[in-house]
């Protein structure tokens, strides 16, 4: 995980990006092919809104094939690596039954 005086930073940034990014981007093309999406939408050619948005959805994938790809081995095995920690950890583990007593706490309250 991110240090200590770090994680409040990266909260901020994955609220801004979770949050203001794809309002913005949309804003954004919303506003570059208003032109082709009239008030009367039987005069506009909205199949080729529909093939922009398509398009820049298959870029988005690609982009994030080559990110994915690009990155280092050990951020793609991460969620391995914590499942084997908490495997080999038993205090991770939560306790099954912990609302059962046990027989010590049993004779406490008798």
């Amino acid at each position: 995980g991110a240090q200590d005086d770090m994680k409040s930073l990266m909260q901020a940034f994955t609220l801004f990006s979770i949050g203001a990014l794809p309002s913005a981007m949309a804003s954004g093309v919303s506003q570059a092919l208003s032109s082709l999406v009239p008030n009367n939408l039987n005069d506009g050619d909205l199949s080729l809104v529909y093939l922009i948005n398509c398009g820049i959805g298959v870029v988005g994938l690609l982009l994030f094939g080559f990110v994915w790809k690009s990155a280092p081995q050990r951020l793609r095995t991460v969620q391995k690596v914590a499942e084997s920690d908490s495997d080999d950890n038993p205090s991770e583990r939560s306790d099954e039954g912990s609302s059962e007593l046990s027989s010590d706490e049993h004779a406490r309250q008798s």
